[in-house]
């Protein structure tokens, strides 16, 4: 295998995807009973082997098995926030992870698919002025 570094995120995650199912299989094994001797939930399982993964803390956090959601920071990304005392900046870090997701008509505005860890950061409050902001402004 190459250095692991030449590859993108989204490249060696279906990499390792493609060599887990490889090895699963060579031990005659299914997917259910890889999940059910590792307690990894067998969506997780069948993600990452397809080439998508969740991040493993979201992924315990919305089984149960932990009690704390993943950093806040992880929660908006690609939005990254920078206090700057004054005010704080809030900017899309442009990745080109993201790009097939952009492409997409039918895809929602990034504000609503960050909804939860907007509010999670900012407060309801905060969220409802944003989206009255840009909902007026495309009312123009």
């Amino acid at each position: 295998m190459a250095d692991l570094y030449e590859y993108s995120t989204p490249e060696l995650v279906r990499l390792l995807g493609t060599r887990f199912k490889d090895y699963r299989m060579r031990c005659n094994l299914t997917q259910r009973e890889v999940a059910e001797q590792s307690g990894i939930g067998l969506t997780t399982i069948h993600k990452f082997e397809n080439g998508t993964a969740l991040c493993a803390i979201e992924a315990a956090y919305r089984q149960g098995k932990i009690d704390f959601p993943k950093p806040v920071s992880c929660h908006l990304y690609p939005i990254r926030v920078k206090d700057y005392g004054e005010f704080t900046a809030v900017n899309y870090h442009e990745w080109d992870i993201c790009k097939d997701a952009l492409k997409n008509s039918n895809a929602e505005p990034l504000y609503k698919l960050l909804k939860e860890p907007l509010i999670r950061r900012f407060s309801k409050e905060w969220y409802e002025c944003l989206v009255n902001e840009i909902e007026s402004e495309n009312s123009l």
